[in-house]
């Protein structure tokens, strides 16, 4: 990995905000686990006017002259500037390789995803952020003067204009220290999902440097849970002796609530649920808690916690990486480079409706019931979340229920039209649950 010192050069304005990483390099190229060979296909689907795989030759395809790239202007730049954002969406390596593979050695922006920042480090980008004021002042410098050279000045950590104006900018030293020694920076793996920490924030709030420690609550739960989350706390005493500012304590959840408190979220649990920053929880159940009353069970935790604290937006990432397809059930051309995220709604519908239970009917029968049910609020909140969610990724999501059976449905895909008028650049679409699940199996990729 190249050494970053200082770097002199032209710079290619990148005037879009929210650039993520399937814009950066797109699914089709991630058939390679080797860092060199992705330049060509950097930004492809802005760069070229066809469409493009592995197999044709970049050269024989049509260019799009009105994409930055493609301006002589800026050939040779060394330097991307963007806006918000940039680096938003999945999490592959691929896009920072595409990048250094097609010669840029930084990029400038007021914000970067926090993987993507985190994996610049690992991969010899320089992420420098600046204030939104300083970046519009190098993009109207660039398109006054295309060839107006910017210099990144590591150790003194400036950014210098051609007319003289300068740019502080803020870096963490261990992230310093490696890229300026040209070392792949693997220290500080775990960062990417690490908001406001130091290490993570290139320009730190100086108020948020003198708050005190962020509370982590560890709830291991049962039998394989209490393993897992003992690894996790090998990670976390990492991070903290790194400088994160974490402190952590353990509770009960689940079967191992009932042991200790006869209940799965007992009350010493929800009062320090209530007073964490974060909650780290682990599996919870097991054969040994199968014969217990249903208000105990160890599920009812999970349950519990999540209509305490308002937990109603469930993130589930599906990943298949390019060299373990073959160990999959599924046809590795099924899978392979498979990347969707999806959302489920956690605190309304039937898990929570009122009423249920069992009772005899009118035949004298034992029947059991449930209630099924949904409120405008509830649906638009899940809607917002699954929306911004696409905008960060492929601006594609599709809303899954039972339009043609169920009023709820009919309720939610009617609220999730409502609210996709918001999110004019995603396109939404609609599919029947059993379809939705013939189709992750048929052909999962069609997702995003």
């Amino acid at each position: 990995m190249r050494a970053f010192t200082v770097v002199t050069s032209k710079v290619a304005p990148m005037d879009r905000p929210n650039v993520d990483t399937d814009a950066i390099i797109p699914k089709q190229y991630l058939k390679s686990i080797r860092r060199t060979g992705f330049g060509p296909f950097l930004f492809d689907d802005w760069r070229y006017l066809d469409a493009g795989t592995l197999e044709i030759d970049p050269a024989a395809r049509r260019p799009n002259p009105a994409f930055v790239l493609n301006d002589a202007k800026h050939a040779g730049a060394q330097i991307l500037v963007a806006r918000d954002n940039f680096g938003c969406g999945s999490s592959r390596e691929h896009a920072v390789w595409a990048l250094d593979d097609y010669g840029f050695r930084a990029v400038i922006a007021p914000s970067f995803a926090d993987i993507f920042f985190s994996n610049c480090f690992k991969n010899g980008v320089l992420p420098v952020v600046l204030q939104a004021a300083e970046v519009q002042a190098i993009f109207e410098m660039v398109e006054a003067d295309a060839n107006a050279q910017v210099t990144i000045d590591l150790p003194a950590q400036q950014v210098r204009l051609a007319d003289g104006r300068s740019f502080a900018f803020e870096i963490n030293p261990h992230h310093k220290h490696n890229a300026a020694a040209g070392r792949c920076d693997q220290g500080l793996r775990g960062e990417a999902a690490r908001r406001g920490a130091v290490a993570v924030q290139l320009r730190p709030d100086p108020e948020a440097s003198r708050m005190s420690n962020k509370n982590i609550l560890i709830l291991p739960g049962d039998y394989i849970g209490t393993e897992i989350m003992a690894e996790a706390v090998k990670v976390l005493e990492v991070l903290k002796a790194e400088g994160e500012a974490i402190e952590w304590s353990f509770g009960h959840l689940g079967g191992a609530a009932y042991d200790a408190e006869g209940h799965p979220y007992p009350p010493s649990t929800q009062q320090a649920a209530r007073a964490a920053d974060a909650i780290l929880m682990g599996a919870v159940g097991g054969p040994k808690y199968d014969s217990l009353p249903r208000a105990v069970r160890p599920e009812q935790g999970i349950l519990g916690i999540r209509k305490d604290l308002g937990l109603f937006a469930n993130l589930r990432p599906a990943l298949a990486y390019e060299e373990l397809a073959a160990a999959s059930s599924f046809k590795p051309e099924v899978i392979a480079g498979l990347d969707i995220l999806i959302l489920r709604e956690l605190t309304g519908d039937i898990y929570f409706g009122q009423p249920r239970g069992r009772r005899t009917n009118a035949d004298g029968a034992e029947e059991g019931y449930d209630t099924m049910h949904y409120s405008v609020p509830e649906i638009e909140r899940i809607g917002h979340v699954a929306f911004q969610a696409a905008r960060k990724r492929g601006k594609r999501l599709c809303s899954v229920d039972k339009e043609n059976v169920l009023e709820t449905s009919r309720l939610w895909r009617e609220v999730m039209i409502r609210v996709g008028q918001d999110y004019p650049d995603v396109a939404l679409s609609h599919m029947y649950v059993d379809n939705a699940a013939m189709q992750l199996v048929k052909n999962p990729k069609q997702f995003d």
